[in-house]
Parts: structure tokens; sequence; C-alpha cells
């Protein structure tokens, strides 16, 4: 085998290998995500976590938006929309739900005691969440009467809040309505994924499936024999 086979035939493995992980790994992995994981309205959503902490709020965040042309990305895939709900498993108590801001959530619980949820382990598929408590000596205003909130929902039994992210830095903060202690919520995270992911992922099923047939084309051109080789006569010396 030449040089040149011996390339080609490198190549083309490489093509082949790539390919494979093209429809493994993204393409297939998107398909999949589109045909059981998006509900009809289009969101994905994590397990519905048990949160019970004594301080009287628990924040969640930052959720980092850059600049514009990245919410343009969001809208244009259509992932343009999280959605929050909680129910208060204390029947007593009104469950509140609020999107803030970092300024105005950092100055309203200023000197506060309340829980961060540092780590939201494995979204789609585990209750594990890791907490900062930071302490504080002071008691909160009720949130509902608080007008800086981007969004916010409170009341009895499950409340849903929904968000289209703007540009900057917020938090979700989690409370009882009339900022008692001994918080006991149940909480959903849901995101919006377009349906387009579904086209993606097609895309790159197919190509990964013409890279597939490309990349067999070259192995097969590199390994296969010539016609010369093959037909060559066998020379008979005549005495």
């Amino acid at each position: 085998m030449g040089t040149k086979k011996i390339i080609l035939l490198i190549f083309g493995i490489i093509i082949v290998v790539g390919s494979l992980l093209f429809l493994v790994l993204p393409g297939g992995t998107f398909v999949w995500i589109d045909k059981t994981q998006i509900d009809d309205d289009g969101f994905i959503s994590s397990d519905t976590v048990e949160i019970e902490k004594d301080s009287y709020a628990i924040i969640c965040g930052p959720i980092q938006i850059g600049d514009k042309e990245t919410i343009d990305t969001l809208e244009w895939m259509g992932m343009d929309t999280i959605k929050i709900e909680g129910t208060n498993n204390d029947s007593s108590e009104q469950v509140f739900i609020g999107i803030a801001k970092e300024s105005d959530m950092e100055n309203y619980l200023s000197n506060i005691e309340y829980d961060e949820i540092t780590e939201l382990n494995q979204f789609l598929s585990s209750a594990d969440i890791d907490y900062e408590n930071h302490s504080g000596d002071s008691v909160p205003a009720e949130p509902t009467t608080q007008e800086f909130w981007t969004t916010s929902v409170y009341g009895t039994g499950t409340q849903t809040l929904e968000w289209e992210p703007e540009e900057g830095d917020f938090w979700v903060v989690l409370m009882n309505s009339d900022a008692s202690k001994n918080l006991d919520l149940d909480m959903t995270l849901y995101a919006k994924i377009s349906h387009k992911i579904l086209s993606i992922g097609i895309g790159l099923l197919l190509a990964g499936i013409v890279g597939i047939v490309i990349g067999i084309a070259m192995i097969y051109f590199a390994v296969r024999k010539s016609k010369s080789s093959d037909n060559t006569i066998p020379h008979v010396g005549i005495r």
C-alpha cells in the first residue's frame, strides 16, 4: 500500500468515527430529547424537589444573560421562557416566587437570614441540592408589598411563574408570602426548548450519515487493489 493510500485510509477512518459520534451524541441526543423529554407546550422539566429550610428565603441564580444578541439567539431557538412551579407544603402558608435583579435582591435580603442554592445536580433526573446559609438579624418586609420584582406570583396551591429572560443578572427568590421563617416548598423548574431542536438533530443525523458514506468510500478506495495488479500476467520466459 502506497503512501497516498495509507493517508486516504487514515482520513477515511477518522471521518467514519467522527460521523458516528455526530449520529450518537448531538444528533441522536437532540432527537431523543424532542421525542421523550419535551412536553406539549415545549418545556423540559426537572424533578420536583422539596426545599425545607428554617430561613426566610431561598434564592437560586444568577441567571446571566450577556447581551441582546444572546437573547435574540435564544428567541430564534425558541428557548426564550423559564417556568417555575412552587407549592407550599404548609397548608397555612402561601408560596411566593419572585425574580429580581441582583442588586434589588441583595438590598432586600441585606442582613436577612436566607439560603442560597449553590448547586442543583443533574437538572433532569436528580433532587440533590447544595445550599449555603447566609446569616442575618433582621426581618424582611413581606415580598408581596415590594415593587422591585421583575415578575412574581403568590398564593395557595401550586403557583406557576413564567419569565422571558432579559439582559442582566437575575435571581429567583422563594419565600412564604407573609415573609415568615421555616420554608417547606416543592419546586419544579422548566425551560422552553423549541421543537427546532428536532430539525437540528435530524440535520446532524443526516450529516453523520453522509460523513460515514464518504469515510467508507475513502477506506474502500484505500484498501482495494488496482486492476493492473489484479490482472498481471506472469512472465514466462522462452529458452
